[in-house]
Parts: structure tokens; C-alpha cells; sequence
């Protein structure tokens, strides 16, 4: 049986020698490598081909907007006129809809797509 792999790492040079160590392997086929392994990540688009972000409330776009621009839960409450509870709420929902564990991949993903005010 025929293992195929595909090979995602940020750097040249890991991608190579893994593709050669795994090409002395009778059973593993390489099928592909990924430049930088975010793009795999964040290519996941909503149901029409659009990205996940256009799926967000118009509020829970100006929440990302807000944090792409380096705001914290406070600021952003007070400028949209929340409390810093329900602020917090529609980050977490942004979160789940943007499908990121992290702060750091949600600044990923608003700098991949631009997002920011």
C-alpha cells in the first residue's frame, strides 16, 4: 500500500530534504509541498468560494477590524460602545468563524487578508 505525503514547512530547505529522505522510501510518495504552511490554512474559503471573513455580522467585522488594529477588549468596548463582556463575546464568536485557536492566527489572518483600519 501506497503512503502519499504531502510536505508543509516554512523553509526551502527543510521542504528538500525531506522530499529527499522520503524519495528512498518504497511505500511514501510525495504529492506535493506547500511554500509556507499558513497558506494551506487560511485558503479555507466559506461555502461559494468566499473567504471566512465575509461570513462575520457587520459588527463582529468591525470587532476584527478593531483587533487587526492592535486594539484590546477595553478599547474596543468603549469605542463601539459595549461592555467589555459582550466585545469579548464577539471576538470569541469571530474566532469560531474564522476557524482560529489563537490570538496570533487571528492577526495572521487579518494581515493575509488585508483587514485592518
Amino acid at each position: 500500500m501506497q503512503t502519499r505525503v504531502f510536505i508543509a514547512d516554512d523553509h526551502t530547505l527543510m521542504r528538500e530534504g525531506l522530499r529527499s529522505l522520503l524519495a528512498v522510501q518504497a511505500n511514501i510518495s510525495v504529492v506535493g509541498a506547500a511554500e509556507v504552511a499558513e497558506r494551506m490554512v487560511f485558503s479555507e474559503d466559506a461555502p461559494g468560494g468566499k473567504p471566512l471573513h465575509e461570513l462575520l455580522s457587520a459588527r463582529e467585522t468591525q470587532v476584527l477590524a478593531l483587533l487587526a488594529a492592535g486594539k484590546g477588549i477595553k478599547e474596543i468596548a468603549r469605542e463601539l460602545e459595549l461592555s467589555p463582556k459582550t466585545a469579548s463575546t464577539y471576538k470569541t464568536r469571530v474566532m469560531e468563524k474564522l476557524k482560529v485557536e489563537s490570538d496570533a492566527e487571528l492577526f495572521r489572518y487579518a494581515i493575509t487578508h488585508q483587514i485592518a483600519r
